[in-house]
């Protein structure tokens, strides 16, 4: 979860660089240490933070973020409202690309690369870096 929005508010939520999607260029917010918050009706270029002069809008939308996350899940953490992947490893978290895989246990990892060697024979696959 990296924003949410609510009328003409949108709320960044402070995230790391880890936790952004590998094609999300936006660089703007890796590793803000405090909720950013833009009104889009008057900001439509989200340059100014308006976040200390509407804390009760920053809650309201906090608030917004925690359920959001309570009910879809977060980087590398399942909830139970998020739908099935269809993976043999239901266990594992969703992971969106394979520069993730140094974050997976490394049993899964291994476990995925058998199967993915065994449907897809004759692709390379990324080696896991070690830690």
């Amino acid at each position: 979860l990296q924003a949410v929005r609510k009328g003409p508010w949108k709320l960044h939520l402070p995230r790391t660089k880890a936790q952004v999607p590998f094609w999300d260029k936006n660089k703007v917010f890796f590793g803000i240490e405090a909720p950013v918050l833009y009104n889009l009706k008057s900001d439509i270029a989200e340059s100014t933070d308006v976040s200390a002069a509407n804390p009760e809008v920053v809650q309201e939308l906090l608030n917004l973020a925690q359920s959001t996350r309570a009910e879809l899940g977060e980087f590398m953490q399942r909830s139970s409202a998020q739908r099935p992947t269809g993976s043999l490893f239901p266990e594992a978290p969703v992971i969106s690309h394979e520069k993730d895989w140094g974050i997976l246990d490394q049993q899964i990892t291994e476990a995925i690369t058998e199967e993915k060697t065994k449907r897809y024979p004759n692709v390379k696959l990324p080696r896991r870096k070690r830690k």
